[in-house]
């Protein structure tokens, strides 16, 4: 416990402190990158990580050519987690 002067006396307390926006974000991520590290084994057992297909259209001709897969994981407490988090995440770890 800090000791924290309040008009001019000397009082036993706890300082109160407010995290500044860059701080709330790193905690914001960091709250993120440790669900995704104990959650992300549960969600692909229960399905909660889809795969989308994304169909790719030549410009000039206007067909079909092809498609990709984007995955997307539709998670309970945060919805949709991009694949570029998770992308980070692993770059990280």
């Amino acid at each position: 416990m800090e000791r924290v002067h309040n008009d001019g006396r000397e009082k036993k307390g706890i300082r109160s402190y407010t995290h500044s926006k860059k701080e709330k974000k790193n905690l914001a991520r960091l709250e993120l990158e440790k669900h995704i590290e104990s959650h992300i084994e549960e969600a692909i057992a229960e399905k909660q990580v889809k795969v989308y297909l994304q169909a790719n259209v030549r410009g000039l001709t206007q067909r079909v050519c092809g498609a990709e897969a984007l995955s997307r994981w539709i998670d309970p407490k945060y919805g949709m987690i991009y694949p570029v988090i998770l992308f980070l995440y692993w770059k990280e770890h």
